[in-house]
């Protein structure tokens, strides 16, 4: 018998709709998970620039794990937030270099009380996007600068049982990122994980931040070129909730050079160890989200990401969408199916 989620394209359009109806209703086969993800990407402010961006490997990477993506205007308003938030499974807060926007904390409170109220509602944070997390809960004097972590590829360093102990259970070993002894292996003898950063936590802070220490757990820590322990990882005990310090998306996906020469912009690992690792968060995310069963809008909606303007080689990026000012959202993002 074939299988009900495969659709074959020989037999007609009469046995294609039958094998969607199938699709659609067969119980516990194909309605486990959304099949269709959406994620929303917050779009960031470039230096001296006059309008926001989109960096497309995040793009690339959900992608690579099935998902879809629109943006999240930096400046949106609250209505535009909770317009945004009916159409989206999930959000990734990507890296970058900007302060935390105005709209954070509704973004932040629509996040919370979805997976407060039963729902479920992941959030993925990259360098600056952890660092907004943790701000969001810490408060703003949590992120310090003075970390010597910018274009460097860095082991990580996982709890030990002792570590557990002293912090209360804060650094914990069972990891849902890192479950596996081997590659928890490779990744603390390799430098494969890419940062570039010189904010962060030291885990001292983490921990004697209570709200912070209540949320989330450290699940991986790493040391920058001077010595300077910082937190590399971070996973909620109870909410869909996670963050890195370093850039999975760019081992698949960056491979900008310095201008007039072959060498790499940044200090990137392109190993099979450093893809796999890409490929195996990213996956888990989008794993997560495929649990929120909220269904994109396909009428009157905002458009994915791919709908945008895309410029190339440019603020070392490979690829970046152009996304417009919240104050034309309105404008130019809505459409008809």
């Amino acid at each position: 018998m074939m299988h009900p989620c495969r659709v074959s394209s020989s037999k007609g359009v009469l046995q294609r709709l039958a094998s969607i109806a199938i699709l659609l209703f067969w119980p516990g086969v194909c309605r486990a998970q959304n099949q269709r993800p959406v994620v929303g990407i917050l779009s960031l402010p470039p230096q001296g620039g006059k309008y926001y961006y989109i960096a497309a490997s995040y793009v690339k990477w959900l992608e690579s794990a099935g998902a879809r993506s629109i943006p999240i205007p930096y400046d949106a308003t609250h209505e535009l937030l909770e317009e945004i938030f009916t159409q989206i499974n999930g959000i990734l807060l990507p890296g970058g270099g900007a302060s935390l926007p105005e709209n954070a904390k509704k973004i932040w409170e629509l996040v919370i009380e979805s997976n407060s109220r039963g729902g479920y509602f992941p959030v993925w944070g990259t360098c600056l996007g952890m660092e907004f997390m943790l701000t969001l809960v810490g408060g703003e004097t949590l992120v310090q600068g003075g970390f010597n972590a910018e274009n460097v590829s860095l082991p990580l360093i996982f709890p030990t049982k002792k570590d557990v102990v002293k912090s209360n259970g804060v650094y914990s070993i069972k990891s849902l990122l890192y479950p596996q002894i081997s590659q928890r292996q490779v990744l603390s003898s390799s430098n494969i994980t890419m940062n570039n950063h010189h904010k962060g936590v030291t885990p001292n802070a983490f921990i004697s931040e209570k709200k912070v220490a209540s949320l989330f757990k450290i699940t991986s820590t790493s040391i920058d070129r001077d010595g300077l322990p910082f937190v590399s990882t971070i996973e909620s005990f109870q909410m869909p909730l996670y963050g890195v310090q370093y850039h999975p998306e760019k081992h698949n996906f960056e491979y900008k050079l310095v201008p007039n020469s072959t060498l790499p912009y940044e200090a990137i690992n392109h190993s099979k160890d450093a893809v796999d690792l890409s490929m195996h968060l990213a996956s888990f995310f989008v794993d997560r989200v495929r649990k929120n069963a909220q269904r994109y809008d396909m009428v009157h909606r905002h458009p994915f990401v791919y709908q945008y303007e895309m410029k190339t080689n440019i603020f070392g990026f490979e690829q970046i969408y152009i996304i417009p000012s919240a104050q034309k959202w309105k404008d130019s993002s809505e459409t008809t199916m």
